[in-house]
Formats: structure tokens, C-alpha cells, sequence
């Protein structure tokens, strides 16, 4: 945990909302608002650009907190997303999961327990990054050896599709990629 971990707050039950804030705090986070609707919740994500949001599910309103997960993860603003709720239903859960969360923690919560979560989540948040980083960086450098190459190359897929072809199979045989990128190899 770095000193400037910031949460966003999205809870509608004030008590709670304060309650987890508090706990936050001692825990050595720094809040950065709290939000008790969607389209608040949305726009101070805008203005403060949390590392993390801790959503409840249940949110009065047209939208709920997994909307706002999703409006969020739309976004090209980076954050980790968990959801703090009490409601465990099949269909949550399934809604939940295809936002990928960092945490899901089930009220009521002890501060121990929500500080660890936090913290775990941000930790696995920030490795995602660094990997994605490392990927595109790997992606990239592939690409230019690749390109580089002084045969002519192609990548295909288990079923002997072209996923890829290089430069000078391009200019050895005339074929353009994205005429035969997709195409079978027979």
C-alpha cells in the first residue's frame, strides 16, 4: 500500500458510507468522496480519479452499482473495482462477474476485513496493469522482429488460420495481409 491510495466510497446508506470511510482512513487510505447516487458516483470518478471504487450493488436509483462498474471499467481512467453488498443472489453474482471485480465482500464487514480486501484488491489491480504493460511492450517488440525478419513468416492459429504474416512475405510473394490475415491455410 503507497500513502495515496485513494477510494472512491458509492454507498447510499450514509451510516454505512461514514462507517466505511472511517475504516478506510485507519486503515491508511485516503477517501476521496463518497457517492450515494449513480450519476454522482459517476462524475466525481471523473474528478478524482480514485485507484479504487468500493461499490454497494444496491443503490437507489435507475442505476445500480454494478452499472456504475460497468459505466466505470467503459472508461480509460484505470481503476480497481469492489463491490461491499449484502446482496449474494445467483443473478448479482453472475451480473458481478462479468465485470471482473478485484474483491467482492459480503456486509456486514469488519474493518480487518475491508482493509484486506482493499489492499489485496489494489495490489492485484496494479499487477494486472504492470502485466498489460509488459504484454503490449512484449506484443510490440515481437512485432518489429517479426517484421524484421529477413524470411518470410507466418503465425497461425491451432485450426490454420493466419493470424499474422510479416513483411516480406508480403513483399516475396505479393499477398497483402489483410487480404489472407483470417483466410485458411490449405
Amino acid at each position: 500500500m503507497t500513502p495515496r491510495d485513494r477510494v472512491l466510497i458509492v454507498e447510499d446508506d450514509w451510516v454505512v458510507a461514514r462507517d466505511f470511510s472511517r475504516m478506510l482512513h485507519r486503515g491508511g487510505f485516503d477517501v476521496a468522496r463518497v457517492a450515494s447516487i449513480a450519476a454522482e458516483a459517476l462524475r466525481f470518478f471523473d474528478e478524482e480519479h480514485p485507484d479504487m471504487v468500493l461499490l454497494d450493488v444496491g443503490l437507489k436509483g435507475p442505476m445500480d452499482g454494478i452499472d456504475v462498474a460497468a459505466a466505470i471499467s467503459a472508461t480509460t481512467t484505470p481503476a480497481a473495482l469492489a463491490f461491499v453488498t449484502g446482496m449474494t443472489d445467483v443473478r448479482t453474482i453472475e451480473r458481478v462477474k462479468t465485470l471482473g471485480p478485484f474483491t467482492f465482500i459480503v456486509k456486514p464487514v469488519s474493518e480487518q476485513q475491508l482493509s484486506c480486501a482493499v489492499e489485496l484488491a489494489l495490489h492485484r489491480f496494479r499487477t494486472d496493469q504492470r502485466l498489460v504493460a509488459e504484454r503490449t511492450l512484449a506484443e510490440s517488440d515481437f512485432r518489429q522482429l517479426f517484421d524484421a525478419a529477413p524470411d518470410a513468416m507466418v503465425v497461425v492459429d491451432s485450426n490454420g488460420r493466419i493470424l499474422l504474416v510479416n513483411a516480406e512475405l508480403e513483399r516475396r510473394f505479393g499477398y497483402r495481409a489483410s487480404a489472407i490475415v483470417g483466410e485458411a491455410i490449405e
